[in-house]
């Protein structure tokens, strides 16, 4: 009977193969926890935290000149970083009618730096007092908000009042007009300021 092939030798290698691919098998899992852990350890120190800035917005409450029904009004907030930390801007809700204008809104100002709101009110479905409210999300002092505010009143044509679907169509014509661009829009005139609100 030849040794090398005999049932007991190879039963013995058998088992110990086994032994080596289970030490083989735990060494691969204990390199691949160690190294799992070490991105995890290596990742978490790349994160930052956020520190609360202070801002100072420039007429944070404003009452603008009355606009007729179906003008869109601009309207934008200059806010400055007062403090040390960079603001990041999360959020901006508004109420109904008013919306932002992400495309012109500054949302990471640096310390010392200015940055600016941008909202864009539509009056197709106001008439009269309207005041809207704006509140801004952010790593802002002492609360993480910032409260906004402006008000306009809405004048109907003196001669026809239209329904909402004519002031559409209408705004439509009014933004392909190359004249708007030449002379600019005539209800931003600007805004003023009570003097008890400052």
């Amino acid at each position: 009977m030849n040794t090398l092939f005999s049932p007991t030798r190879l039963h013995a290698s058998m088992r110990n193969g086994r032994r080596l691919s289970m030490r083989n098998g735990l060494r691969t899992a204990i390199w691949h926890i160690l190294g799992i852990s070490l991105m995890v350890i290596s990742l978490s120190s790349c994160i930052q935290r956020v520190e609360p800035t202070t801002v100072k917005v420039k007429d944070p409450q404003r009452h603008y000149f009355p606009v007729l029904a179906g003008q869109e009004l601009l309207v934008m907030y200059t806010m400055e970083n007062t403090g040390n930390s960079p603001l990041y801007i999360r959020e901006i809700l508004a109420c109904c009618g008013c919306e932002p204008d992400m495309e012109n809104t500054t949302q990471i100002v640096l310390p010392g730096k200015r940055g600016f709101i941008t909202m864009r009110y539509y009056s197709e479905k106001n008439i009269g007092y309207v005041e809207q409210k704006i509140r801004v999300y952010g790593n802002f002092e002492p609360k993480g908000m910032l409260e906004l505010s402006f008000d306009v009143n809405v004048v109907p044509d003196a001669a026809y009042t239209r329904d909402y679907e004519e002031m559409f169509q209408q705004r439509v014509k009014d933004e392909r007009a190359i004249q708007r661009l030449v002379d600019g829009i005539g209800n931003n005139q600007g805004y003023y300021v009570n003097i008890d609100d400052l």
